[in-house]
């Protein structure tokens, strides 16, 4: 049976070991060596937990949300046997545009979540954002030749971004994004 006065006592008892726990965070945060990347103090990170912990470059989903210049991206893995080509392809539509456009290439089988956030369903898969932030607007002869698809964003249902699915050569790119820009600049 309890009495009054271990009633009493109690909140003092959980005051005492609240207190406790407290001296001991504070006394580890000064006098314990600082954490390193793998979150431990004292022991060496391996290279997968300090890759992990180092900044990653944009991903496409941030280059995607950021108003400013067209954005192409090209997602590409699995087994599509012209990968090796459409990244030759992507990288040199890049040196061409920079500073016009943002021209990206994600091989999803290096980078499983670079396409986190966004609906790849094949591959190889294009997506376009126009300067403005909105999805871009093909001409009709260029939404005609290459059957561009609109996602919208499932919870507000907004225009997201335009796709395209199926592989393009660094002269469709061209032509695609001259059309991009065409657009931004009426």
């Amino acid at each position: 049976m309890k009495t009054m006065k271990d009633n009493k006592t109690r909140p003092v008892w959980l005051a005492a070991v609240f207190l406790a726990f407290f001296a001991a965070g504070l006394f580890a945060g000064r006098y314990l060596p600082p954490e390193n990347a793998a979150g431990m103090p004292g022991r060496e990170a391996s290279q997968e937990e300090e890759e992990a912990a180092a900044p990653r470059e944009q991903t496409a989903a941030d280059a995607l949300r950021q108003p400013g210049t067209p954005v192409l991206i090209c997602f590409s893995g699995g087994a599509y046997k012209g990968k090796a080509d459409q990244q030759r392809a992507m990288e040199r539509v890049a040196r061409e545009y920079e500073g016009k456009a943002r021209v990206m290439f994600f091989d999803t089988d290096e980078d499983p979540e670079a396409a986190e956030g966004l609906l790849v369903p094949a591959s190889p898969a294009f997506l376009f954002k126009g300067a403005g932030g909105a999805p871009y607007i093909a001409s009709e002869r260029l939404d005609i030749k290459y059957g561009f698809q609109m996602y919208y964003e499932p919870i507000n249902q907004k225009p997201f971004y335009t796709y395209h699915l199926g592989c393009l050569n660094r002269w469709e790119l061209r032509e695609i994004l001259e059309d991009m820009l065409k657009e931004e600049r009426e």
